[in-house]
């Protein structure tokens, strides 16, 4: 079954890289166990040719050397469609034992692939048993949601992320063989935790509730939980059988993330009195947007993806409470004179580097010298054979702890101050192992090797990068 239907909460991809959500599900009925298979695609990361986009999908489930199923077919999307994601979901029953599905999703024009495999272990249970919570942005009796089952219908959390509109958290669940708890009743415990699941976790929870049920062989439980408080971060539900006198029989788990900094804002700064007051409230647009690209070489990870989304919301007050968090953040009593301060690097920093594309700080030799402060030394090379002008800067030490760290930036372009970074020997930063192929790209038939394994030239006169990137 293929349904469209509009996903505004998406994770940020690369440009060209096929992005996709996929989630399985093991159940039982009377019979048999089977499994439910769901696969979202990000419909802006399908190439498309003629103003249609194709997806080749091969799925199989295989035991040992046996093949259970195989299925190859093809999925269509229709340029007016791009901006929507499209979800498969796919059911295929088993017989109790072990299996291994495999899924492989390939764009047909750019040969972009995604693979995914799973080991399965099917059990036909003789004990109480929860299944693991399905997640859903909706959960309702009527309506055109894209899946139906038990007389409900639902909308699958695309890529288990929970965005800025979505107030409630909807988790459908099967239970089975709960008489064997309690021949009347038994009790469904629900609770969010911060983090993904860890088995030995200590049990604190930001939110809970209980759901009673009468006992039977099987059972269908949803529910809605209010999630307008929770901040942007990483969590899990827990769902958990328990008896009357609270012991657990069965658990199982679900994982999921929030992104939605505007909501963040307006609960944080709610609670904060001091920023009403803060040295922000007289920052305007623009001032809030240089600022706020000045320190985006000081944030990395999840906090990278809320800045990117806070430059881009409308919202004034998100802009500034943003800019006063990180400085109140780093300098509690001092935030404004922090700020300052840091500024004045990087108004610097934005004349030295600026190449009229952006701000100084936003090229990359800009951003470098903001994330990890002035080189402790810069070798500049503007005339060796063969290569671009390129510089290499030397850290005796960086904030990780790493020492003699190099970072080789280069300008293929020869345009005015156009360095991009090319190489470095930083643990935590990025490595190019055809970086010496690329310098000395004028030279091709010098590189050592066959022109797909090749990562280095041969020596010649005054071809001096690979001994400055490899001195101690």
């Amino acid at each position: 079954m293929l349904v469209f239907f509009c996903c505004v909460f998406i994770l940020q991809q690369a440009f060209g890289q096929l992005a996709c959500s996929i989630h399985t599900y093991v159940f039982e009925d009377e019979e048999s166990s089977y499994i439910e298979n769901y696969v979202g695609i990000q419909s802006k990361t399908v190439a498309f040719v003629q103003d249609a986009g194709t997806v080749q999908y091969l799925v199989s489930i295989t035991q040992g050397e046996s093949i259970i199923y195989a299925e190859k077919y093809a999925i269509s999307i229709r340029e007016e469609d791009k901006l929507v994601d499209l979800w498969d979901v796919k059911r295929y029953g088993l017989k109790p034992g072990d299996y291994l599905l495999s899924i492989n999703l390939i764009d047909v024009h750019t040969q972009d692939t995604v693979d995914y495999s799973l080991d399965l272990s099917i059990t036909k249970y003789d004990v109480a048993h929860v299944t693991k919570p399905m997640l859903c942005s909706k959960i309702q009796k009527e309506g055109s949601l894209p899946f139906e089952k038990y007389g409900l219908q639902y909308e699958k959390l695309g890529y288990d992320l929970v965005g800025e509109e979505q107030d409630k958290l909807f988790f459908f669940n099967e239970v089975y063989n709960t008489a064997l708890i309690d021949p009347e009743l038994y009790l469904l415990r629900y609770s969010i935790s911060q983090g993904f699941y860890n088995p030995s976790m200590s049990g604190d929870y930001i939110k809970q509730g209980f759901i009673k049920k009468t006992s039977s062989d099987k059972d269908v439980i949803t529910k809605a939980i209010d999630i307008t408080d929770i901040l942007t971060g990483s969590y899990h539900l827990l769902v958990e059988l328990i008896d009357k006198e609270q012991v657990v029989h069965a658990t199982n788990h679900a994982n999921f993330q929030v992104l939605r900094p505007q909501k963040d804002i307006e609960l944080l700064s709610s609670q904060d009195e001091s920023f009403e007051t803060s040295f922000v409230q007289d920052m305007n647009e623009n001032q809030l947007k240089y600022a706020l690209k000045a320190i985006a070489p000081r944030i990395s990870g999840q906090r990278a993806e809320i800045l990117n989304a806070v430059l881009q919301d409308d919202n004034i007050k998100t802009k500034r409470y943003f800019v006063y968090a990180f400085w109140k953040e780093y300098s509690a009593d001092y935030p404004k004179e922090a700020y300052d301060k840091y500024m004045k690097v990087a108004e610097a920093v934005h004349n030295k580097y600026d190449n009229n594309v952006g701000y100084g700080f936003e090229t990359d030799r800009g951003f470098y010298f903001l994330k990890y402060g002035k080189p402790d030394q810069i070798i500049v090379e503007d005339h060796e054979p063969s290569a671009p002008p390129y510089e290499i800067w030397i850290y005796n030490q960086i904030q990780t702890g790493e020492t003699n760290v190099k970072f080789l930036f280069y300008n293929p372009s020869l345009s005015f101050n156009d360095f991009v970074i090319l190489h470095s020997n930083c643990n935590s930063d990025i490595r190019n192992p055809q970086w010496q192929l690329q310098l000395y790209g004028d030279s091709p038939n010098e590189n050592q090797g066959n022109a797909i394994d090749a990562t280095s030239v041969g020596d010649n006169f005054g071809r001096n990068a690979v001994r400055y990137m490899n001195d101690n």
